[in-house]
């Protein structure tokens, strides 16, 4: 029932259901992605931020969602995506409908996420998330010498990269947790290693 709107999703006009959403949602969408400053048709403009600053958690999604219309300047691409939603929701009963949207937005914003993730992880963070979704469970030592033997490897990459750093990106981005010095891979670093795997992404980066 919902299967054309994951697909816009992943298409290329998914930008433009992002604008859709943030002019009718705007509170609410704005929560689920608190980096955005600008969005448009075209593309989106965030804050950016080296890897050495992502290390806050991801916020949890509200389930508030404001039904209230904004719908004036909507550009073709914007205004082809709404009829698809539109659609979508004429098939869902009414008291479905908030739960169907807050779904659909934790998909889209999982699917950013992972790809802010890609385009700023290293290869020897990668191996780590593989190592762990395999062991289990690993310990801080065996995450400095994964770090240790990838700064020598690379060691223009590592200049001024700390271990504290190289450690707390995957647990700011909710991909590992550190209880007590003991690692372990979170149901979210499962997924982001599937979703390597689903988008066919080159998992031997450098670093």
């Amino acid at each position: 029932m919902f299967s054309t709107f994951v697909q816009l999703v992943q298409a290329v006009i998914w930008p433009a259901l992002i604008v859709f959403l943030l002019r009718q949602y705007g509170p609410e969408f704005r929560a689920l992605f608190p980096r955005m400053k600008r969005a448009s048709a075209t593309g989106f403009e965030f804050e950016v931020a080296e890897q050495q600053r992502e290390t806050e958690k991801l916020p949890t999604p509200t389930p508030s969602v404001t039904t209230t219309a904004q719908n004036a300047d909507l550009s073709p691409a914007v205004t082809f995506v709404r009829s698809s939603i539109d659609g979508d929701l004429e098939k869902v009963a009414p008291e479905e409908r908030q739960l169907k949207l807050v779904i659909a937005l934790a998909e889209t914003r999982l699917l950013f996420h992972f790809e802010r993730s890609y385009r700023l992880i290293l290869g020897s963070q990668i191996e780590g998330l593989k190592i762990l979704n395999i062991r289990i469970t690993a310990t801080m030592k065996d995450a400095k010498l994964l770090y240790d033997r990838a700064s020598e490897l690379y060691p223009e990459i590592y200049d001024n990269f700390s271990f504290d750093v190289w450690i707390g990106f995957l647990e700011g981005q909710n991909f590992i947790e550190n209880d007590g010095g003991v690692l372990r891979i979170t149901e979210v670093g499962r997924d982001f290693l599937r979703y390597l795997i689903a988008q066919r992404m080159d998992e031997r980066k450098p670093g």
